[in-house]
């Protein structure tokens, strides 16, 4: 199996120049690989492309088989990363609590 935080490295190293971050790195035990990014002014499809292209040159299928899905945190998913936090401020947001309320309310 890959290693997460094998992948975490080669992520963190194709973004470094960029004012992109991480927001979540998943790797099944089937070796379906998903990276979660974002940035304060945006991630495009061109960007998510070159990041995907990099971390295939890095890895090689031939020694172990993988999916890589590369993309945007969901606008409809829960804060991760203190970043994401961070973009937000001053924007309407839904909060769920623990006990099940669903709260609205301005970050």
């Amino acid at each position: 199996m890959i290693e997460r935080e094998k992948i975490a490295g080669l992520v963190e190293r194709a973004i470094e120049s960029t004012d992109a971050y991480v927001v979540d790195v998943t790797v099944s035990e089937d070796n379906d690989i998903v990276v979660e990014l974002d940035s304060a002014t945006g991630v495009d499809l061109d960007f998510c492309s070159e990041v995907n292209r990099l971390l295939n040159e890095a890895l090689d299928r031939d020694v172990e088989d993988y999916s890589l899905e590369v993309g945007t945190a969901s606008l409809s998913a829960p804060f991760k990363v203190r970043q994401q936090y961070e973009k937000h401020i001053g924007d309407d947001v839904d909060v769920l609590t623990c006990d099940g309320r669903k709260l609205k309310g301005r970050l």
